[in-house]
């Protein structure tokens, strides 16, 4: 029996935050064409706590660790209880984490302070600090050539208005062009922990991956594409003295027609273009056995494409609001973290046939739109907090706010029904 006590602490809570998950008008979770035997669920949910907002996520599957870009922070978390044992302050804004392969160190973005802070990841201590440009995000290391490349993609700017100068008359059907988007890579020797350059590419850039064979792929939000270069190519030009001393000098023409002029590094990179259909690509993985890029568009569709020469392979319904792909080539799946709607992870079978679909659309969480897979477990990791409405606040009918409630982010644990 509930004592007049707990009743009332119980209605307080209530009258404070009520959780009413409302999901994006318009969007529809597409059905799955074939469901697995043994489907994936919803395991376990960690409560993590923290403030604040989050990003990428990142899997040590030695240490068995999961590592969390959240606020000003990395959170350290044990895989077998859940629970987290370390976190890494001193940092403006996380965004994205990456990991070397010798087991010492990571390598966090500060989007705030526009620095990359290296960890010990014995210690769980920052060690270093090397200067980016502005709002760095996404991380890729290239194993070949031992660089860490960081994607500081240009900001989102509005196109300005058909204004004509003062006396004259505003023609509407020739308003002014915007400027051209340029993006910044900055390029860092993570033997020395220093600075080898930076570059611009045209576009604004996004999420980027790495190949065994020395390449990188960066999404092109703004430009419906993919650029595709190899890092010793770059590393070269960037270390070479005609670059150092007039890195604004001409190159050959763009490969991309809606550049305005070509940028000195334009001449190495090659933009493998995505359907007209394919909005905002927003994350991506890639398949090196079978030369596969998986891009997902920000408008539920995940397009497949020839990694060498961007050939159109598949393209496949997901959630929306895509921020994470993971490709297991160990079981030959794709999956896509979605923070759309009511959230989902879309599950997608690759066919020896060089063929997909999709098996399974499980619900999850909104704002559940990145993750960490494990392919030697199959295990997935998606992390998202809970919204509620405050109603201690006084507001009329429609203009109620939510509130993330204190403490409640959680990491989701996926797995085969039946487990590994």
């Amino acid at each position: 029996m509930r004592t007049p006590a707990a009743t009332t602490m119980l209605l307080g809570f209530l009258t404070t935050f009520l959780y009413v998950p409302v999901p994006c008008p318009g969007q529809q979770t597409p059905l799955p064409t074939e469901l697995s035997g043994n489907p994936y669920v919803i395991r376990d949910v960690w409560r993590i706590g923290g403030e604040g907002t989050w990003d990428y996520v990142t899997l040590d599957p030695v240490a068995e660790q999961l590592l969390i870009a959240h606020s000003n922070q990395v959170q350290i978390v044990d895989l077998t209880s859940g629970r987290e044992i370390a976190s890494i302050p001193g940092i403006g804004e996380a965004r994205d984490i990456v990991l070397d392969p010798s087991g010492e160190y990571g390598y966090v973005s500060d989007a705030k302070m526009a620095m990359v802070r290296v960890f010990s990841r014995s210690t769980q201590r920052i060690v270093a600090s090397v200067p980016t440009g502005p709002s760095p995000r996404a991380l890729v290391f290239e194993p070949l050539t031992q660089l860490l490349f960081v994607i500081c993609a240009a900001p989102v700017v509005a196109t300005p208005e058909a204004t004509a100068p003062e006396g004259q008359t505003r023609n509407p059907r020739n308003p002014p062009k915007p400027p051209p988007v340029k993006s910044l890579i900055n390029v860092i020797e993570t033997r020395k922990w220093t600075s080898v350059g930076e570059f611009e590419v045209s576009g604004r850039l996004g999420f980027a991956q790495a190949d065994r064979n020395g390449h990188i792929f960066v999404n092109v939000e703004d430009r419906k594409s993919v650029v595709r270069f190899n890092a010793a190519d770059v590393a070269q030009q960037l270390r070479s003295p005609a670059t150092a001393n007039n890195p604004a000098s001409p190159a050959p023409a763009s490969p991309d027609p809606t550049a305005a002029t070509p940028l000195p590094f334009d001449h190495l990179m090659r933009r493998l273009m995505l359907s007209s259909e394919c909005e905002e690509p927003s994350a991506l993985a890639v398949d090196d056995t079978h030369m596969r890029l998986f891009v997902a568009c920000n408008n539920g569709r995940l397009e497949i494409i020839n990694a060498d020469n961007g050939t159109p392979v598949a393209a496949l319904p997901i959630g929306y609001d895509t921020g994470t792909v993971a490709y297991d080539a160990n079981h030959s799946l794709i999956f896509t973290a979605n923070g759309g709607g009511d959230g989902s992870l879309t599950v997608i079978r690759q066919h020896v046939t060089d063929t997909y679909e999709v098996i399974q659309q499980l619900d999850t969480m909104p704002r559940a739109r990145t993750m960490a897979e494990n392919p030697a477990t199959g295990r997935a990791y998606m992390v998202t907090d809970i919204y509620g409405y405050d109603l201690s606040q006084p507001s009329g009918i429609g203009t109620l706010k939510t509130y993330p409630m204190p403490g409640s982010f959680e990491a989701l644990v996926i797995d085969h029904f039946s487990g590994r």
